[in-house]
């Protein structure tokens, strides 16, 4: 998370954090100066055991996210590709554990997300332990 919250503030913003009811989780939201200073992004991150598990930046804006698609591509390959009814159009990649996600969606105005999920620690995690009721002494 140290590494996030670095990353974020050098990307002129910024995380906060908070507890939830797992006390291995957090969820933690800010945003980011959008690449080109037009605006900014919102970061969305779900920690375990202060890791990041999943991290999602969105938008809507009018900046083009094709550069995202093009940069995933030379680094990763080729994508599973789908596009879909109400003008939904995503790119995937699944590489030892880790999927990246572009999606773009394109209504009133066009939004942009970007979603890198960590599986193995997502698969890791496991039930929370659950606390067991009080005995009652016999009645």
């Amino acid at each position: 998370m140290d590494e996030a919250r670095a990353t974020a503030k050098s990307a002129g913003g910024g995380i906060s954090c908070k507890a939830t009811s797992d006390p291995r989780m957090r969820e933690c939201s800010g945003r980011i100066a959008e690449p080109g200073g037009t605006g900014s992004l919102i970061l969305t991150l779900s920690s375990i055991n202060d890791s990041a598990a999943v991290i999602l930046l969105s938008g809507a804006h009018s900046a083009d996210g094709a550069p995202w698609v093009t940069a995933a591509r030379e680094a990763f390959g080729t994508p599973n590709h789908q596009t879909g009814a109400g003008m939904v159009e995503n790119w995937q990649w699944i590489r030892r554990g880790q999927m990246l996600r572009i999606v773009r969606r394109a209504n009133r105005r066009i939004e942009w997300a970007v979603n890198l999920t960590y599986g193995p620690l997502l698969d890791g995690l496991g039930a929370p332990k659950r606390k067991m009721p009080d005995k009652q002494s016999g009645v």
